[in-house]
C-alpha cells in the first residue's frame, strides 16, 4: 500500500510506525515474528462488496497467526467469528482484544489453531481449483474427458513486486498442476517486476514473459486460440483492455471456456460505474462464461 505524506503523518500522530511496503510473499515470515495481526477492511470493499472478506483474512488464518478484525459481514459463513478470529466493533473492543491476546498464550494458540483448521478444511487453493473444475465440467463436459490446456494472462507469476495477486496465482496454478493440468502464464515485462523476481520459473506452470509492446501483445494474444480455458486477470497494468478483447476474440471456438478473473473487484466496479462504454460492459460480459473474483468462492458469470 502506498500512503501519501498526509496519511503517514496521521499514522505517526497516533503512534503507529509505518514500516514500508511488504510483498505478499513475505507475509508468513512477518506474521511469524508477531503475536497477532489486525485487519481493517478498506471502506471501498465494505461498501462495494458487502458480505465477503478480503484475501487478508485468508492469508492471516492460513499463516496461523491470531487475527483481530474490524467488522465485516460473513454472508457466506466462511468462518467462525469468535472462534477463528475476534471481531472488534469499536476502539474499546479492539483494545480489550489486543490486551487479552497479549496476555493469554492459550487464547493465542486456540485462535491460531481454529483459524488454520478452517482454512485447511474449506479454503485452500486446492478447494477453489476443485470448485472451478467442477464448474468447467458442467460448462463443457470437461473437454471430453481430457486434460484441458489453460492460457492465463495476468500481472506476474514470478514476482510479487507491487503485485499482491502473485501468491494467489501460484497457489491456484500449482494446485491445477497437481491435478494433471498444465497452464501457460503470460506476463508482461513491466514495472520492474522481472528485476524483482522472488521465485524462479516453476515446474508446475510454463511462464511466458513478453515485452510490453503492441507487437508482443499481438503474439501472446494469438496463442489463446490453442487453449481450452482462457483466463484474463484484471490489473495486468499493460494494455489491459486490448488484452481482454484480444484473448476473448482469439478464443472464439464454442467449446473454449472464457474467464475474466478480477483481482480487484471494487476497482473494476468503480471503472464500470464511471464509463458506460467500458469494453467489459459494452461487448465482453455477455460473451464470458465465468466472472470470478479474488475474494470469494467461484460463482457464475454475473454480477458486474
Amino acid at each position: 500500500m502506498r500512503y501519501p505524506d498526509a496519511a503517514l503523518g496521521k499514522l505517526a500522530a497516533h503512534g503507529a510506525r509505518y514500516r514500508g511496503w511488504l510483498p505478499n510473499a513475505r507475509a508468513p515470515e512477518i506474521f511469524a515474528r508477531h503475536l497477532a495481526t489486525v485487519h481493517v477492511p478498506r471502506r471501498f470493499y465494505v461498501d462495494l462488496l458487502p458480505g465477503i472478506p478480503t484475501i487478508r483474512v485468508f492469508e492471516a488464518l492460513a499463516c496461523g497467526i491470531p487475527l483481530l478484525s474490524a467488522p465485516w459481514e460473513d454472508a457466506e459463513r466462511l468462518f467462525r467469528p469468535g472462534q477463528d478470529y475476534l471481531i472488534a466493533r469499536d476502539e474499546a473492543a479492539m483494545l480489550r482484544h489486543m490486551r487479552a491476546v497479549q496476555a493469554d498464550a492459550g487464547l493465542r494458540a486456540a485462535l491460531a489453531s481454529s483459524g488454520l483448521e478452517t482454512i485447511r478444511a474449506r479454503h485452500t487453493c486446492a478447494h477453489r481449483v476443485d470448485e472451478l473444475l467442477a464448474i468447467a465440467a458442467r460448462l463443457r463436459h470437461a473437454g471430453g474427458g481430457r486434460r484441458m490446456r489453460i492460457a492465463f494472462y495476468g500481472s506476474s507469476l514470478l514476482s510479487s513486486y507491487w503485485n499482491g495477486a502473485a501468491t494467489y496465482y501460484r497457489g491456484m496454478l500449482s494446485a491445477l498442476h497437481r491435478r494433471g493440468y498444465r497452464a501457460t502464464f503470460y506476463e508482461p515485462d513491466a514495472f520492474d517486476r522481472q528485476q524483482h523476481r522472488d521465485i524462479a520459473p516453476p515446474d508446475w506452470a510454463e511462464v511466458r514473459v513478453y515485452p510490453a509492446t503492441e507487437a508482443a501483445l499481438r503474439e501472446v494474444v494469438a496463442e489463446a486460440a490453442r487453449a481450452d480455458i482462457v483466463v484474463k486477470a484484471s490489473g495486468v497494468g499493460v494494455f489491459d483492455d486490448a488484452l481482454l478483447q484480444g484473448v476473448m476474440a482469439a478464443a472464439a471456438r464454442p467449446e473454449v471456456i472464457r474467464i475474466f478473473w478480477d483481482v480487484d473487484a471494487p476497482a473494476t466496479l468503480a471503472e464500470l460505474a464511471a464509463a458506460s462504454d467500458h469494453p467489459l460492459r459494452r461487448t465482453l460480459l455477455p460473451e464470458l462464461d465465468l466472472v470470478l473474483d479474488l475474494w470469494r468462492r467461484p460463482a457464475g458469470g454475473a454480477g458486474l
